[in-house]
Parts: C-alpha cells; structure tokens; sequence
C-alpha cells in the first residue's frame, strides 16, 4: 500500500470511530418514543387533525394542501416505480441496444419526473404558508 491509501483508510477509520463516539450523546437527546410521537403528532397534523395549539376544523387552505400533497406523493410514488422499472429494462437489456436506449428514456423522463414533483412540492407549501398568511390576516368583510 502507498501512503496516500493508507492515510485514507486511517482517515476513514477515523471517521467510523468518531461515530461511535457519538452515538451515545445522540441516543440521550430524544427517546425513540418521543420521536415516534413527534412524527405521528406532525402526521396527524398535517392531515387536519387538530392539535391542542389548532382547536377547529381544517380550513380550506390546509384541506387543498393536503389533497395537493397526497397527489404529489402518488405521483412521486409512480416516478420512483418507473425508476425502477428504467433499471430493470436496462440490466435485462443483454446488449439489446433498443432495449437500452428506451430504458435511458424512461429513466431521463423520470428523474426529470421526480425534479418536477419536487418544485411542484415546494411551490404549492410556498404559496399555501403565504396564502393562509393573507386569508388569515385579511379583515373580515
């Protein structure tokens, strides 16, 4: 072995040991209970239930939220499909080149899919959060 091999494994070494070390720490700042609460508190939150900081019914901002993110997680669930799909097309392919290129196709016009959603994601939460604000905040008439 040449040093800089050895000095990247060491390093590596290193890197796995500190983990170690750090676990403990990160065990004692939250119970797996307590994280298993918090994520089913946020889950149940954002699909209307009420929590004791929200006491009414959903309004309408979050019920369009809501229906926008389950149709975005289906659509994302169907792109990771595809995905794989793409991947099993292409491994199966045994020098089929036309079976190569449609995989490359589909796995292009998936990812491109995926980065879609995505955006999609990030705009509908932008403009729900600032929508909601103004609603909110607008007097009522």
């Amino acid at each position: 072995m040449n040093k800089t091999s050895k000095k990247i494994i060491s390093l590596i070494f290193c890197f796995f040991i500190s983990l170690l070390l750090l676990n403990p720490v990160l065990a004692e700042s939250m119970s797996i209970g307590d994280k298993f609460k918090d994520s089913l508190f946020k889950t149940g939150f954002s699909i209307g239930y009420s929590n004791p900081e929200f006491s009414g019914p959903p309004t309408f901002a979050m019920q369009i939220t809501n229906i926008i993110g389950v149709a975005l997680n289906f659509v994302g669930i169907m792109l990771v499909l595809l995905i794989i799909y793409a991947g099993y097309l292409w491994l199966s392919s045994r020098g089929n080149e036309d079976q190569v290129v449609q995989a490359k196709k589909i796995l292009v016009s998936a990812v491109i899919g995926v980065i879609i959603i995505i955006t999609a994601r990030i705009i509908v939460e932008f403009v729900i959060i600032y929508l909601g604000r103004s609603i909110e905040a607008a007097p009522p008439s």
